[in-house]
């Protein structure tokens, strides 16, 4: 909003005056002269606050100020006065009048109690003044009444002159627009700004960057492109990325738009981390390079945009991990990559990630075996155990090693991630190959051959693994490393079954009882950007209630995969001799992955509720051996699979109504039990698009404390419950989600809960009637918010107490 500043040289005296006179307050002064009275009479506007701080002079006894005021005041009534032109300049979407009154009260930060007056006495005098309208609107406390002053004064503005409005509106229109997305009218903000581009196409102010944060919050796509393709912006900035981030929520991936995000990442690569989560967003009073601080601009605004779709945010984290580790080295392939031969492209590492390692001690030792079938096998090495271990179908080129050496850097398969000082090359063609490129980050290049008992042991722990990796199966071809080894197992399994299947005669049968399923319980393997799950083959022999056998794949299993799995299993058990079992029961929900009513004369047959429940608690008890399950809602005395399937659909409905798109950070709700007078300040959270839920702090003051200290208040008794990713969910209740088919909105709609007790060092899980207070208040929270900020709602939980909830205005 136009809200121009008085002349310097009054401003200065209203200082001095204010210096002497600061014991005084206004309720002390003696009503002889009153603001609205002179104005009435014609007084000249910029004469009325001197001649009110000369009311003060006298009232402290010096008459010296008021004789000037008035003899100022005689001057201005013998000589015409320009103040009415300074008010239109200021006010220019007002009529002379209505400007007069505005501009004789407005105050230097807009939120002075008489400005409020002015601006109601402005709009009895003209009910089209814009600048009334919009002022009108910023002192409502009713998000509801906001809103309809803001459309009033975007509506004037038609009907005003085109000139003035180019000038004026574009500025109020933004100041309107994020008043009412801090109030949570997203679709209605949208309406009121986007006529500031008919008013000013060249959007001086900046109204696209806000409209791009909305539009993608709202998921407007078609209407977000259209804004992105009417202004340059470089890459890394806003509207560059809200244009990659839109296109991938409207149409998913494509290379072409992995290309573009990637492009961005490498301008802007601490952006990415921002919106991925990898990086915490930095605080108001953080020191921040030219860099960071445009990182975190362009975050602040596409943040919530990000998480208004699940799986946006792993996208952006995926794309930056395979970000291409040094397009220059491009120029440096040899002669096996002009042959067409493949070339590795890093996954789990990349050029920054090395960087920010600390420079090692270590001499690493590169070697490179050709075994049989033209498979190579590769290895860095230091003086005690293998870093890394990879395989190639054919002799690799030096952008392929490079891109080995620096994966292993920082994703080795021992120890953690670090640098060499030196690495040792058998050659000196492949030193001068990837001095260049290995320097870049840290590592020295020298050759050094193997010795002789080097090279003896290395050849002895290929013919290992070889015998590991290649004896059992027809290995397709692969180029990658160790992950990519890794996740490519479900193609090998398909062709371990020739080789498993040709032994079963060999094996004496037996009438043991075998009961077999696949699983994916959330024990989450970190070796990439995002965490997952493997399928799990579990084998149980139910004669001695141990486990007989299991098997891990990275993607689902086929039927076959999983025959010749059983098959290993047979020959190699983990417990018992090589044998087979007389007849085999299957896991209700694994069926399908185990379709055969035989297996080589072994019948399979579905099993009932019985095997379900043995498997359920045998992996519950694996889980409970790996992970911590503190914070287990199932663990929890009282709590039953009715009440957390109720509980579950509660807070799914919670998070599909989007609350955080109605409130503002710091929008403070008081919940007290009507019967016991106890209260809670509830906040909802997920407006900056990072994680979204709601806290629940005991007691209505303490929270207060806590909304003012930003969280950091060690006295303070905190529940709260954030909405992320599978992987950050307790184990425990994710097994129980999957087993029971419970409520899950999205991939990052999962629940965690948990409080934080006054002087505790960890959190714990509330207690069950706890969780049934939360049951009952997130449907209660959903109607609440949608109403007026007058309204208050009541509500009964499961246990018959009755709880009352009310808006906290300050």
């Amino acid at each position: 909003m136009s809200r121009r500043k008085k002349p310097k040289i009054p401003k200065r005296r209203k200082r001095n005056v204010q210096r002497q006179t600061s014991a005084v307050s206004p309720d002390q002064l003696p009503p002889i002269l009153a603001p609205d009275q002179l104005l009435a009479k014609g007084c000249p506007p910029h004469l009325i606050e001197e001649i009110m701080e000369a009311q003060v002079a006298a009232h402290n006894g010096s008459m010296r100020p008021m004789e000037i005021a008035f003899a100022k005041l005689q001057e201005a009534i013998a000589a015409p006065s320009d103040s009415a032109h300074a008010a239109e300049r200021c006010y220019p979407l007002s009529s002379p009048a209505a400007a007069e009154k505005l501009y004789a009260f407005q105050s230097d930060d807009g939120m002075d109690p008489g400005y409020q007056r002015a601006a109601r006495q402005a709009y009895a005098l003209d009910t089209t003044s814009v600048e009334a309208l919009s002022t009108i609107g910023d002192f409502e406390n009713s998000s509801v009444k906001k809103l309809t002053w803001y459309q009033l004064a975007s509506e004037a503005a038609k009907k005003k002159p085109r000139d003035l409005v180019a000038a004026e509106m574009p500025r109020m229109r933004l100041h309107m627009g994020l008043n009412l997305i801090q109030a949570g009218y997203l679709t209605e903000a949208v309406d009121i700004m986007q006529e500031g581009f008919v008013e000013s196409p060249n959007d001086e102010i900046g109204l696209r960057f806000v409209m791009a944060d909305v539009l993608l919050r709202l998921q407007r796509h078609d209407e977000l492109l259209d804004l992105v393709s009417m202004y340059d912006d470089p890459p890394g900035g806003i509207l560059t990325l809200a244009g990659v981030i839109a296109t991938f929520q409207r149409d998913g991936t494509s290379p072409e738009l992995e290309q573009r995000l990637q492009e961005s990442h490498a301008a802007f690569p601490k952006t990415a981390r921002y919106l991925a989560g990898l990086d915490n967003m930095p605080h108001s009073g953080d020191r921040l390079n030219e860099f960071e601080m445009h990182a975190a601009h362009v975050a602040e605004h596409l943040l919530p945009g990000v998480h208004s779709k699940a799986g946006t945010a792993r996208w952006i984290r995926e794309t930056l991990q395979l970000l291409a580790v040094d397009d220059a080295e491009d120029g440096h392939a040899d002669e096996a990559s002009e042959q067409g031969l493949p070339e590795f492209s890093p996954r789990y590492g990349s050029l920054d990630d090395a960087l920010e390692l600390p420079d090692g001690k270590d001499t690493w030792k590169f070697i490179i075996e050709k075994l049989r079938d033209d498979l190579f096998m590769a290895a860095l090495v230091d003086e005690v155990s293998v870093v890394a271990l990879t395989r190639f179908s054919s002799q690799p080129n030096s952008k392929t090693l490079r891109a080995f050496i620096l994966e292993s850097i920082c994703d080795p398969d021992s120890g953690q991630p670090r640098k060499p000082a030196t690495l040792c090359l058998p050659t000196k063609a492949l030193v001068k190959t990837l001095e260049k490129t290995v320097g870049t980050y840290g590592v020295a290049c020298r050759q050094e051959k193997l010795s002789a008992e080097e090279r003896q042991m290395i050849r002895l722990t290929f013919s290992k693994l070889a015998a590991q990796v290649i004896d059992r199966a027809v290995i397709s071809e692969c180029s990658g490393t160790t992950q990519d080894r890794r996740h490519d197992d479900g193609a090998i399994a398909e062709a371990e079954a020739a080789v498993a299947d040709s032994r079963w005669n060999d094996l004496p049968r037996t009438t043991e009882t075998w009961v077999i399923g696949v699983f994916r319980p959330p024990l989450w393997v970190q070796d990439g950007p995002t965490p997952y799950c493997l399928y799990q083959l579990l084998i149980v022999d139910q004669t001695s209630g141990l486990i007989a056998g299991q098997r891990s794949w990275r993607s689902k299993p086929s039927s076959s995969a999983t025959h010749s799995a059983i098959a290993e299993v047979c020959h190699s058990p983990l417990t018992g001799r090589p044998r087979l079992p007389g007849k085999i029961f299957v896991d209700p929900e694994s069926t399908e992955l185990l379709q055969a009513a035989e297996l080589n004369g072994i019948p399979i047959l579905p099993g009932g509720e019985a095997v379900k429940h043995q498997f359920d608690e045998l992996i519950r008890d694996l889980i409970r051996g790996s992970t911590s399950f503190s914070n287990a809602l199932e663990e929890q005395p009282g709590v039953s699979a009715d009440f957390l399937e109720g509980l579950f659909n509660n807070l799914a409905d919670f998070y599909a109504a989007t609350p955080w798109h109605v409130t503002a950070i710091d929008h403070l709700i008081e919940l007290r039990d009507q019967a016991s007078g106890q209260s809670w300040g509830v906040t909802i959270f997920g407006q900056l698009g990072i994680t979204s839920g709601l806290s629940m702090v005991e007691n209505i003051q303490a929270a207060k404390r806590f909304r003012q200290t930003g969280g950091n208040d060690d006295d303070a008794c905190v529940t709260t419950i954030q909405f992320v990713e599978e992987f950050d969910m307790s184990a425990l209740d994710h097994w129980s989600v999957q087993r029971h088919g419970w409520k899950i909105v999205d991939e990052e709609g999962f629940p965690l809960i948990a409080k934080m007790d006054v002087g505790a060092e960890t959190p714990v899980c509330p207690d069950h009637a706890e969780l049934s207070r939360i049951n009952a208040l997130l449907p209660a929270l959903v109607h609440f918010v949608d109403q007026p900020r007058d309204s208050t709602y009541d509500f009964t939980d499961d246990n018959g107490r009755r709880y009352h909830l009310e808006w906290v205005i300050d």
